[in-house]
């Protein structure tokens, strides 16, 4: 019984991370493959990630909640400005959630027409200054961003031009590019290629779950607004309106950029706060299990809710197979091979790992470290709305 315990739980592992992904091409290409025909029939459009250039240029409302924003938020705004689109159809709706900074004076001191900065005085949390600033903004189309994060001139063109034909389209993804803080190269590696390809035909099948916080738009009227101790906004606001039926499109056209977290433990705090998060919103989002989601529930299942899990599947894995050793040399031998990976991920958990296989080894081993923990931190209650800002 615990041998087939433990095969099971590396199964679900395996295929969460490498069955799924061919499952899930296979399907994108019969879909994109019927569309063609169709499209050679003249009764469709074949075109699924970006699309052609578009004229349409709604009213737009970009909202960014800040804080603690004093190193990046001068950047963000002359970054804004600086976009290729109407001045007379763009409004920025920035708020500052008790900055503690120099945030708010830097903010209050911008002259732009455009700006429609709050200051709010108390640290509530970024759900409860969305939700404040998106009733307040009066456009077609909301565009969701970071205060350290960097648009593309052309980004929000690309976004808006999904909504121009399409009534059913409630939501586009756009791309994030992560970069080096001091040399500012591209750190475009292999796990994050790898998820493009997952969100690029997730998009083509209808099962696109979520947005990255840095790039998104979604039509003002899709807007729920989320309870105020929601962690990870931009994939609750994006996934409830797919469960509302509306359709959610990726664009890789879409571009934006941001620094990566100067320090590992940066980032581990980050992506902790994310698991925390995760495991929120599963719990709120229990009806989305329903096999009546089709494409979305698969895509669900496998991407999202395995993975959250596979860190608890994984210890139990290594605890199975450790009790299966006491009687077994094959067991102890994969106890042994276990424990080894572990602990070398951990001890390399800055990166710093010549051989790439290794790298992508170490990165995914901490990954799931992290995630864990953030599983542990939800489970003991200690999920809350407002937030320390970090560098990334």
């Amino acid at each position: 019984m615990l041998e087939i315990l433990f095969w099971s739980l590396l199964l679900l592992v395996v295929y969460s991370y490498g069955i799924y992904p061919f499952l899930l091409l296979m399907l994108s290409s019969l879909v994109q493959l019927k569309r063609d025909v169709m499209y050679v029939l003249g009764a469709g459009n074949a075109r699924i990630g970006g699309q052609t250039e578009s004229s349409y240029l709604p009213d737009v409302a970009v909202i960014i909640s800040a804080f603690n924003e004093e190193d990046c938020i001068a950047d963000r705004i002359r970054n804004l400005q600086a976009l290729d689109y109407p001045i007379d159809r763009i409004r920025f709706y920035i708020g500052s959630d008790g900055s503690s900074d120099g945030t708010s004076e830097i903010l209050s001191g911008i002259d732009d027409s455009r700006l429609c900065f709050r200051d709010f005085q108390e640290n509530r949390g970024k759900a409860s200054v969305l939700n404040d600033l998106v009733a307040e903004a009066d456009a077609d189309i909301l565009v969701f961003s970071d205060a350290n994060t960097a648009f593309e001139p052309d980004a929000i063109r690309k976004l808006c031009r999904h909504f121009e034909n399409d009534e059913h389209v409630a939501a586009v993804c756009g791309e994030l590019d992560l970069v080096d803080a001091e040399s500012g190269d591209n750190l475009d590696g292999a796990y994050w290629k790898y998820e493009r390809i997952l969100k690029f035909n997730e998009s083509r099948i209808g099962g696109l779950l979520g947005a990255n916080g840095a790039i998104y738009a979604i039509r003002k009227n899709a807007y729920e607004a989320i309870p105020a101790d929601t962690v990870v906004d931009d994939f609750m606001i994006v996934f409830r309106i797919a469960l509302s039926g509306g359709t959610v499109r990726y664009d890789p056209e879409a571009r934006a950029k941001e620094e990566v977290a100067p320090s590992s433990g940066d980032e581990y705090r980050r992506r902790v706060r994310i698991g925390s998060g995760n495991f929120q919103a599963f719990h709120r989002c229990l009806s989305a299990l329903n096999p009546k989601y089709g494409a979305l529930w698969f895509c669900y299942v496998s991407h999202k809710v395995f993975r959250w899990y596979a860190p608890g599947f994984l210890m139990l894995a290594w605890v199975i197979s450790g009790v299966l050793g006491l009687q077994s040399t094959l067991y102890m031998s994969l106890f042994a091979a276990q424990t080894a990976v572990y602990l070398f991920s951990y001890l390399r958990k800055d990166g710093s790992v010549a051989f790439a296989p290794f790298r992508l080894l170490v990165f995914w081993v901490n990954m799931n470290i992290a995630l864990g923990h953030g599983a542990i931190r939800y489970y003991r209650g200690g999920v809350k709305g407002s937030w320390n800002s970090t560098s990334r």
